[in-house]
């Protein structure tokens, strides 16, 4: 991906790398619902926004206590904060570890470049 291809990128409220021109195709929508106050929180816009360096992210920040994030904290049984949406789908919840959410990127990337990985059975 060239440099002009890469979306613009702007620091959010948080500190946070939030990507400002989407929706794009192909760009992973991470949503991270936080709790004021939650370390763990502050440790996953850590994790995001190092990736977010390398990676064109789409980046949501969702706090709990608004209607949003009481609806998604629910829809996901979330037990404690953070909770991470990749895709709209459950990621992680509570800490995050930066190996297995670079992965889960790579695997979003690896799918819209070939169609969906599939196990094989032997």
């Amino acid at each position: 991906m060239g440099p002009s291809a890469r979306p613009e990128n702007t620091t959010g409220g948080y500190g946070i790398i939030v990507v400002r021109d989407i929706p794009r195709s192909g760009v992973p929508t991470v949503t991270l619902v936080t709790s004021p106050g939650c370390h763990m929180c502050e440790m996953a816009k850590d994790v995001i926004n190092a990736v977010a360096l390398e990676i064109p992210l789409s980046v949501k920040v969702v706090e709990l206590i608004s209607p949003e994030g009481e609806a998604l904290a629910a829809s996901h049984r979330m037990p404690f904060p953070p909770l991470i949406l990749i895709n709209g789908q459950h990621h992680t919840h509570g800490r995050i570890s930066e190996k297995k959410f670079r992965r889960a990127l790579a695997l979003l990337e690896a799918e819209s470049a070939s169609g969906p990985i599939r196990e094989s059975r032997t």
